[in-house]
């Protein structure tokens, strides 16, 4: 749910006037990559290839060593399904931006909620019904398909380029000027401005998307409007989470461990293959 690839602004409100402090927000981060990872149950190789980054550079960001930039967080968080704002889980941002209920249980799933067929999600989602027992008033939706090459072909090219138009669609709704944002932000002028020009540098680091979507209080529902495939993506996502949900909530130990293993399996035998055909594309287009 990356709100920097939203569309339209439906309404602001007030920014906060607090400030932040980042001292401990890369060890944080690296906690929390570390929590998902085995709770995910993947290793180091498959994280840094998420993320589009060297295992060297991965570790360091497990480490608390280094920040993950904005662009890599986009690619990591479409990659395996898992919201980004889940990498903020107890830092200082964490009360001020859209952390998804449980989202830590939902861990498991997201991989292949966020990627299997409407046919397959379907029969997932039938069979967790059964074993948990429980009626559900909504059905699945079956929209168009976002087409995931694409996406990661836009973070790569076009991610600060939205970043930057979005930021000036901001300020102007605001109206505040560059330097009052800036001040508001806890951010230098310059550095500033240079966010707002439109062109895919510098790479921005992800403590900038949490202190910014923290400050202006913006709209995790943004991320879903609009016709981009990004914003297909979100919109499927969070209907299966929001179809999902109630299940677990309703399960017991035992039968959250049954939902689980069905997931797992479809992810290893069917995502796993689907991301490395998609991202094989994706590294075809992008060296064309």
């Amino acid at each position: 749910m990356d709100y920097f690839c939203f569309e339209q602004i439906n309404s602001l409100k007030e920014p906060l006037a607090i400030t932040f402090d980042d001292e401990n927000f890369a060890y944080q981060i690296g906690r929390n990559l570390l929590k998902y990872r085995k709770i995910a149950d993947i290793n180091q190789q498959v994280m840094a290839e998420a993320f589009g980054v060297s295992i060297a550079q991965y570790r360091k960001y497990e480490k608390g060593e280094d920040c993950p930039k904005m662009h890599s967080v986009a690619r990591w968080s479409i990659i395996t399904g898992s919201p980004n704002t889940l990498l903020l889980s107890d830092t200082d941002y964490a009360q001020y931006v859209s952390i998804p209920e449980k989202v830590w249980e939902l861990v498991p799933f997201l991989c292949a909620l966020s990627h299997s067929s409407d046919l397959v999600f379907n029969s997932l989602f039938s069979l967790s019904r059964e074993i948990v027992d429980v009626a559900s008033e909504q059905e699945v939706f079956f929209g168009d398909v976002p087409d995931l090459s694409n996406i990661l072909i836009d973070i790569e090219s076009n991610y600060y380029v939205k970043v930057a138009k979005n930021m000036k669609l901001i300020r102007d709704c605001l109206e505040l000027s560059q330097d009052s944002l800036s001040e508001l932000l806890g951010i230098s002028l310059s550095a500033y401005q240079q966010y707002e020009k439109q062109i895919n540098s510098p790479r921005i680091s992800f403590s900038f998307f949490a202190r910014s979507h923290s400050i202006l209080q913006l709209n995790s529902r943004w991320a879903t409007t609009g016709k981009t495939e990004f914003s297909k993506f979100n919109l499927r996502r969070n209907h299966r989470i929001s179809l999902m949900l109630p299940i677990i909530n309703s399960s017991s130990r035992h039968q959250k461990v049954s939902i689980q293993e069905i997931f797992k399996s479809v992810s290893q035998s069917l995502i796993n293959e689907q991301l490395d055909s998609e991202i094989s594309k994706y590294e075809s287009l992008k060296s064309n």
